[in-house]
């Protein structure tokens, strides 16, 4: 069913609300983690953002009914985004944000691909061209000899293969499940996974720190919220090409907070990605 034109505007202003939110969440988790383990970060902002996203599931749904006939799907859809988000701070740890999300925003076109025999939208012929284009670029960026290491490019090549996967099941789960529930299992996976393997290394935060923690898991419950509204109610190839705002966000804030200069083959390849 086509989008009318007032609800494909509305989705696609909210999802960029989300991305913008994202990149701030992943630069103050950057920061962050030249601190404290990775999987402690995470543990703390997702018991923050926990309630917030039950709050939103009450808000939106009038209960707290979070029974579902499909919590398989639910809960690997939060495997996924844990999987999606592991591997991406792992890159973000050891390359700078520009170059971090310059690969990042590859995913579209997994979706692209991905979308014709998981979702019955299949891909056409100009768009297979665009996915071609940018796998290329794709390929430039983490070539032997550039600046990205290959324990970054490995990372985030896994982080956008769960990622893209992670939005195909969203738009499945969303055909009968509410963009909060699906949160919800996003968030409770989070708390599961790394509640297990944050008491390895534990660090005992400042007060500081602390709220830091608190603050980015007020933020991702909220920019998760929005990107999963969007690729709820907004097709994939329409939603997709805007994820790529958070390129020009990830450079600003990066050259401004660690004073990161990508090497302009690094600029030159994302914007093949962006064009294609």
């Amino acid at each position: 069913m086509r989008e009318s034109s007032s609800g494909a505007i509305k989705g696609i202003a909210v999802l960029n609300v989300g991305l913008v939110l994202f990149v701030i969440h992943d630069a103050v988790s950057k920061a962050l983690m030249a601190h404290y383990p990775l999987f402690q970060v995470i543990f703390i902002r997702s018991v923050i953002a926990l309630p917030l996203v039950l709050f939103m599931v009450r808000l939106q749904q009038g209960n707290l009914r979070l029974r579902s006939k499909r919590m398989g799907g639910l809960f690997l859809r939060g495997l996924l985004s844990v999987g999606a988000f592991v591997f991406f701070l792992i890159g973000l740890k050891v390359m700078p944000l520009t170059e971090t999300f310059a690969l990042f925003i590859s995913s579209p076109l997994l979706v692209a691909a991905l979308a014709g025999p998981m979702l019955g939208e299949p891909a056409t012929g100009r768009q297979w061209v665009a996915v071609l284009l940018g796998f290329g670029a794709v390929l430039f960026i983490i070539r032997p000899g550039s600046s990205v290491p290959m324990l970054g490019a490995l990372a985030m090549t896994l982080s956008v293969i769960c990622f893209s996967v992670s939005i195909i099941l969203t738009r499945r789960l969303g055909r009968t499940e509410s963009a909060s529930l699906i949160t919800v299992y996003v968030m409770l996976t989070f708390v599961l996974v790394s509640g297990i393997i944050s008491p390895i290394g534990w660090v005992v935060p400042t007060t500081g720190d602390f709220l830091l923690m608190a603050t980015i898991g007020v933020i991702a419950s909220v920019a998760m919220f929005c990107t999963i509204t969007a690729y709820k109610n907004v097709t994939p190839p329409l939603a997709a090409p805007f994820q790529y705002v958070q390129l020009v966000w990830a450079m600003i804030i990066g050259f401004f907070v660690w004073g990161d200069v990508p090497e302009p083959s690094i600029i030159m390849a994302a914007a093949v990605i962006v064009v294609a």
